[in-house]
């Protein structure tokens, strides 16, 4: 298994979806709140710039995700929808094809935007080519290469054990 840490982003964003979910009228968490919750948090790789023209696409995006009343005094953790499960768990995935070291909410999004029917695929659902699209998104941050990272994963694919893992990720 690959074995990775997480960046503090990716657990502020996290941290901020369970709000974001409640908020919302949610009882779980999905990768649709992990988007809202980048987008809220705004930092400077955020997603919401890819995602919305302006912030009033935000807002009314935003609102149009409310399942219901606002859930208060919710002390319990919330659980993950089995997408948002996976987008974690392929996340490790793509840290991994862009040989870094730590995952980032990028790989977060990037696994969430391989997976078919995920939620994030409901919200860009006229872009064929998300994923594609989202590694343009980062690269032009200058947070990935992607020319680096079909390199490597081209020449070292011979070398890793877990071969069945990766073939997940190339089809």
């Amino acid at each position: 298994m690959i074995r990775k840490v997480f960046s503090t982003e990716v657990k502020d964003v996290i941290k901020m979806s369970r709000e974001i979910a409640l908020d919302l009228g949610y009882d779980y968490i999905s990768t649709i709140h992990f988007l809202l919750a980048d987008c809220r948090l705004n930092g400077l790789w955020s997603i919401k710039r890819f995602a919305f023209k302006e912030d009033k696409d935000f807002l009314r995006a935003y609102e149009e995700f409310r399942k219901g009343a606002v859930i208060e005094n919710y002390t319990e953790s919330l659980p993950l929808t089995i997408e948002a499960e996976q987008a974690i768990r392929k996340s490790a995935i793509e840290c991994f094809i862009f040989s870094e070291k730590i995952i980032c909410r990028h790989h977060v999004f990037w696994a969430a935007a391989k997976m078919k029917n995920s939620s994030i695929q409901s919200i860009f659902s006229n872009d064929p080519d998300l994923y594609e699209n989202l590694v343009s998104y980062y690269s032009s941050l200058k947070l990935v290469d992607p020319n680096n990272a079909k390199g490597f994963f081209k020449k070292n694919i011979h070398k890793f054990p877990f071969r069945n893992l990766i073939r997940l990720v190339i089809e």
